[in-house]
């Protein structure tokens, strides 16, 4: 197990919401079930409908953009997450801050879901995608809603026309205060919300999980000190 956060004073300065934490936390191989934990307590609280069992795996994919969405690379993760089920989902995750969020959304959910390769025709072989947004910021004025799951409905009696097309948003500040705080994803909002560092180190103290994400946060704290000091 790692130190208690309240001795190391570098954690105090780490923001969790930083798209190149995010990515280091959750696409490194050694920590694979980091990912896996945090992606299965999504869904328990809001399952998309192309979503059915739990993931088991995933790998995760680099992009391949163009020069002018560069930045984007590390602010969006893809993965192909495999289910119990047998079934193949690809997730988009993000750190959401802009005022565009929304289609910015939009934007990457086609970018993913028309990059993939069937042969002609065979569209129905598609995998279904599902994009997530983190917030650190309150988004949406409900005051105690925190996550929202969007798919593509009839307008008038709300017909699912495809599963293959959801959009979750978490706002974490409202999830910390209004989630059941024994449930996997209030943890992991609670986690990467900025709190207080004694309900950090009851969460490495408590969950063996946490205490991997603090060492992992610890490790990453380390190489941005490495690469500070080159």
């Amino acid at each position: 197990m790692s130190l208690p956060i309240s001795q190391q004073s570098n954690e105090i300065k780490c923001n969790r919401f930083n798209p190149f934490y995010i990515r280091f936390l959750f696409t490194n191989k050694k920590n694979k079930n980091l990912f896996i934990d945090f992606i299965n307590a999504v869904f328990v609280e809001c399952r998309p409908p192309c979503v059915a069992g739990r993931v088991i795996d995933f790998t995760f994919e680099e992009k391949d953009l163009p020069n002018y969405h560069l930045p984007d690379q590390y602010n969006n993760l893809d993965f192909s997450v495999v289910t119990d089920s047998g079934q193949r989902v690809n997730i988009e995750l993000q750190t959401g801050c802009e005022d565009t969020f929304k289609d910015i959304e939009l934007y990457y959910f086609s970018r993913l879901y028309s990059s993939q390769q069937v042969p002609a025709f065979m569209y129905e072989q598609l995998n279904p995608v599902v994009v997530i947004t983190l917030f650190a910021q309150d988004q949406f004025p409900e005051p105690q809603k925190y996550i929202r799951s969007f798919s593509l409905r009839e307008d008038s009696d709300y017909e699912l026309m495809t599963d293959k097309m959801s959009f979750i948003f978490i706002e974490a500040n409202k999830c910390q205060k209004f989630g059941d705080e024994n449930s996997r994803l209030t943890k992991w909002m609670t986690y990467l919300n900025f709190s207080l560092l004694q309900k950090i180190e009851q969460l490495e103290n408590e969950d063996k999980v946490f205490a991997q994400v603090i060492s992992a946060t610890n490790e990453y704290l380390r190489s941005k000190e490495e690469m500070l000091s080159q």
